[in-house]
């Protein structure tokens, strides 16, 4: 039996032991993206440019009209209780 055992483990540790296959490693995709700088041209952007005035005044917004609901509540007819007969 003992000698089954450490048969087992030394096939154990073998198996594990097993190199993975050889993978090549991924293409260098680097050569197919153009090099991208920052165009030279144009002016900077302002961080706090002046807001043009609004076309025309708005009127304030009515307030929400406070409603109750028409009817009663909807309920839920609950089911007799299911009892034993012994």
């Amino acid at each position: 039996m003992k000698r089954v055992l450490v048969l087992t483990a030394v096939w154990l540790g073998l198996v594990a032991a097993t190199p993975r296959p050889y993978l090549p490693p991924p293409p260098d995709l680097s050569a197919l993206v153009p090099f991208v700088a920052a165009p030279l041209d144009k002016p900077p952007v302002l961080a706090e440019a002046p807001l043009p005035p609004s076309p025309m005044e708005l009127p304030p917004l009515p307030l929400a009209a406070l409603s109750v609901p028409a009817g009663d509540k909807p309920l839920a007819f609950v089911p007799p209780a299911l009892t034993r007969h012994r």
